[in-house]
């Protein structure tokens, strides 16, 4: 999405919190936190979801105020938190099927 706005110049779009899109329901309020809660890589998901989203908003923010350097470290910042993320989950669906 972060990027469909900046293509799209639409530099002053809100990125929701890490809590309310879908990943943060299942995280907070769902299924996730319902059943995994217990397990250290469920705990571990937070920090780099939370980065994601903050990146996201900061890039949104630096295309606005005209900062192409910094926005493009945002990108990278939210890239890497993705990344963090996904091992995170690979991690967590390992630990589920020991369960």
């Amino acid at each position: 999405n972060v990027y469909s706005l900046i293509d799209k110049q639409n530099f002053n779009q809100v990125v929701n919190a890490h809590t309310e899109c879908r990943l943060g329901h299942w995280y907070f309020n769902g299924y996730g936190g319902k059943h995994y809660a217990h397990l250290q890589s469920f705990k571990d998901l937070d920090r780099p979801h939370k980065q994601v989203h903050e990146c996201g908003r900061s890039a949104l923010k630096a295309g606005a105020e005209g900062n192409t350097a910094a926005m493009l470290k945002y990108l990278q910042c939210m890239e890497d938190a993705s990344l963090e993320v996904i091992r995170c989950l690979d991690r967590l669906l390992s630990d589920t099927r020991r369960l």
